[in-house]
């Protein structure tokens, strides 16, 4: 099996297990999959699969692939390899909000939020909007994946080799 399929078939399944949500309860981002509106504007290399895609206007988008983390942001087109290790910071991924007393504490005030990923091999950086509170988990996990999983993968079943395994053992 190639490591671009083993990568989205382990990442994805990370995502979608911690997250536990479905494509369709947030429009604007795409499990597994490129987002629509990304079509034109993500060119893929031979191979490269996508994880996790977000987008939120022409100016305001980021996708996680099996090779890299790409954003469109701010004007700045920007890419990281994420393979060595990232560090993140999601900042207030809730979304709390400073303003009226009765919305201060009430997460998702504050709709979106930037994020900052850094290549630890290369201090690469890459920006970009996302959505917060429920929404947010999304992005986190598909950078966790990089610290948490990927490390590891040659030691990973896909999810067909864990299918085939259950069937022989069962």
């Amino acid at each position: 099996m190639p490591n671009d399929t083993k990568i989205r078939d382990v990442a994805v399944n990370y995502i979608r297990k911690n997250v536990g949500v479905e494509n369709s309860k947030w429009p604007s981002t795409t499990i597994g999959a490129l987002h629509p509106s990304l079509v034109d504007r993500l060119l893929l290399e031979d191979g490269e699969l996508v994880l996790l895609s977000a987008f939120f206007s022409s100016e305001s988008w980021y996708a996680f692939t099996t090779r890299r983390i790409v954003s469109q942001f701010r004007g700045a087109l920007q890419s990281l390899d994420p393979s060595r290790g990232i560090s993140n910071d999601f900042g207030n991924f809730k979304g709390y909000g400073l303003g009226a007393a009765s919305h201060r504490h009430r997460p998702g005030t504050i709709t979106h939020e930037v994020a900052t990923i850094t290549a630890v091999d290369s201090q690469a950086v890459v920006r970009f909007e996302f959505e917060t509170w429920e929404a947010s988990f999304l992005p986190i996990y598909a950078a966790r994946y990089w610290d948490v999983k990927h490390p590891f993968l040659d030691k990973l079943m896909t999810t067909a080799e864990r299918e085939d395994y259950k069937s022989r053992n069962g």
